[in-house]
């Protein structure tokens, strides 16, 4: 049991900018902080940034290298973070291109700070992300892009704004940690159009630190998603979302290794010992769209499979090696509703292995998807996981 308050304004005397105010106290769990944000909301923004302050006490599961303390043993964790960024957006053309899509370049500056008042001991030799530490980051991106109006793709039924175009970005900056000071680069690349079969989007994406002049805890990240066009079956109406994902950590000296939890491969699934270096990730959803509203509630059945493999450094992924998740759902909304989407869904784990927690029937309020867009954002150093 625990309780959450926030204060949020999406949009302060009309200029976009939004601010929002977070108290939480939960199991395990507090966290205060103010936030305040504007991006780029159209291709004619000019100017677009934030700034973040968030303090925060939680467990975490600390594996102790030299074996003293139980295996996973909880550890209280504190930190406060600090976080700056402010970015200068010129639009190149005014005229639209044939795909009606404008153009930007785009020059940004962050600044990242975050500091641990209680921490496991020996953190900084071991556990990259219980290290203090300061991180400036310069990017510059160039992007195009515009917005599809289409239906029941990610929503129930209303009008959607689906964003298709291109953003290269690329990162340059520098980190202070306990350890050392190392230089950072980044490359991002991603699109994203409608085609005769359906709508295609892609990733592919570079980001390393550098340490006496070789790479240093350096990720490749390639994802690909795919949906198809609208199907009518008698009264019925039906899509199929595909999605799938390889990431590869480069050289890592520390013990932070990709793992399939939850939204990082396997939904519902949950295992500190299962983790490698190599991680590659598939996933398939058919949803059918219900005819009938029953007093403003909107039905979606549908059914997925999530299948994903993790290896080391010395191997390539192995189809031995394969863990898996199979169910069926149903997505309720009702506009009407604070929480208007809630989800109800039973799934079935074959092969998972021992000491595992799985959640074979789970109802949770399920926000609405949101597609990949290809507006530049705040700089950003890619996540090791």
């Amino acid at each position: 049991m625990g309780y959450e308050a926030t204060l949020r304004s999406p949009n302060i005397w009309r200029s976009f900018i939004s601010f929002q105010a977070d108290y939480v106290d939960k199991y395990e769990n507090k966290r205060y902080g103010v936030a305040v944000r504007r991006d780029f909301y159209a291709p004619t923004t000019k100017y677009a940034g934030h700034a973040i302050f968030y303090d925060s006490r939680t467990q975490a599961r600390y594996f102790d290298p030299d074996g003293i303390l139980p295996s996973a043993q909880p550890m209280p964790i504190r930190y406060n973070q600090l976080d700056a960024w402010i970015g200068r957006s010129f639009q190149l053309s005014d005229r639209l291109s044939k795909e009606q899509q404008r153009k930007n370049f785009t020059v940004s500056l962050r600044a990242q700070r975050i500091h641990f008042l209680e921490k496991p001991d020996r953190s900084e030799e071991y556990y990259y992300r219980f290290q203090n530490r300061i991180t400036y980051l310069a990017s510059i991106s160039w992007s195009n892009h515009a917005y599809y109006k289409a239906s029941l793709i990610y929503n129930f039924g209303r009008t959607e704004d689906i964003s298709y175009g291109k953003l290269l970005s690329f990162t340059v900056g520098r980190e202070v940690n306990e350890m050392y000071t190392r230089p950072y680069l980044g490359v991002n690349y991603s699109a994203g159009y409608f085609t005769k079969i359906g709508y295609i989007s892609g990733l592919a994406a570079y980001g390393t630190f550098f340490n006496n002049h070789k790479t240093d805890q350096g990720v490749i990240d390639l994802e690909m998603n795919y949906f198809t066009n609208l199907f009518v079956i008698g009264r019925y109406k039906e899509r199929t979302f595909l999605s799938t994902r390889y990431t590869r950590q480069l050289y890592n000296r520390l013990n932070e290794q990709l793992v399939i939890d939850g939204s990082d491969g396997i939904p519902g699934f949950r295992n500190d010992s299962v983790y490698g270096r190599h991680r590659y990730n598939l996933s398939v959803e058919q949803d059918f769209f219900m005819p009938r509203e029953v007093y403003g509630f909107r039905f979606v059945v549908y059914a997925f499979a999530y299948l994903s493999w993790l290896s080391g450094y010395e191997k390539i992924i192995e189809l031995s090696n394969i863990y898996s998740s199979f169910g069926v759902g149903v997505r309720i909304r009702n506009n009407r509703l604070v929480f208007n989407t809630v989800q109800l869904q039973v799934a079935y784990f074959p092969n998972i292995p021992k000491n595992s927690q799985y959640d074979y029937f789970k109802l949770t309020h399920k926000s609405v998807f949101q597609p990949r867009d290809f507006i530049p954002r705040a700089p950003d150093v890619m996540p090791l996981y």
